[in-house]
């Protein structure tokens, strides 16, 4: 019988536990894409595909939603409330919107935003930065909307997003992708705690 050294019995347990997790995405991945999901026609090019997860995927209870839209120009629009909290559905409502997402974060302690928020050209809300002083990561990207049309920008120096041009801006984050590159995500808590999250998508086919 050969005795395996206590060094190589933990580079095996390391490379099972790498083995084990990599099969455990592994399923996930296939387990997301054979799941059928709700597909409801919201207007003319709009498609919203829905879905729930029982605990089975990433051993964790979630809920999915998908909104598409494609072979049409929308109209996009920064909605806001400056001090109360109001639902995304009645934000649709009021704007006689076909439909509305949620986005940056409220500022628990005066109501509004902790991020910059401009709409119609008129700022709304400045950064609130965080106690290290330094700029929180969903501070450095921005959903512009100029004539309608929607874009994204990034930055990283104290005040980028007053230089935006657009009539709404909403600094929101982290950036995941941006012009076809993954962007760098830092290690705060912040991004890798698990949080519902809200994600604007802009591609070849449409906007998702």
């Amino acid at each position: 019988m050969v005795r395996a050294s206590p060094t190589i019995i933990k580079i095996f347990k390391s490379f099972v536990l790498v083995l084990i997790c990599a099969n455990t995405y592994a399923q996930d991945s296939i387990l997301f894409v054979q799941a059928k999901w709700t597909t409801t026609k919201v207007a003319r090019g709009v498609e919203w595909r829905s879905i729930h997860f029982d605990s089975s995927l990433f051993q964790s209870s979630q809920s999915i939603n998908v909104l598409s839209i494609k072979k049409r120009k929308p109209v996009f629009k920064v909605g806001f409330e400056r001090k109360s909290l109001k639902e995304t559905s009645q934000f649709a409502k009021e704007s006689s919107a076909f439909a509305a997402i949620n986005g940056t974060f409220f500022d628990i302690k005066n109501g509004g935003s902790v991020d910059y928020i401009r709409s119609n050209n008129e700022v709304i809300n400045e950064s609130i930065l965080p106690k290290s002083g330094h700029m929180a990561p969903h501070q450095k990207a921005a959903i512009v909307v100029s004539g309608g049309i929607l874009s994204l920008a990034r930055g990283d120096s104290m005040g980028w997003e007053k230089k935006i041009i657009g009539e709404d801006v909403m600094t929101t984050g982290p950036l995941l992708i941006y012009m076809s590159r993954s962007a760098k995500l830092d290690s705060s808590q912040f991004t890798f705690t698990r949080h519902p999250r809200t994600a604007v998508a802009i591609t070849k086919k449409g906007f998702f």
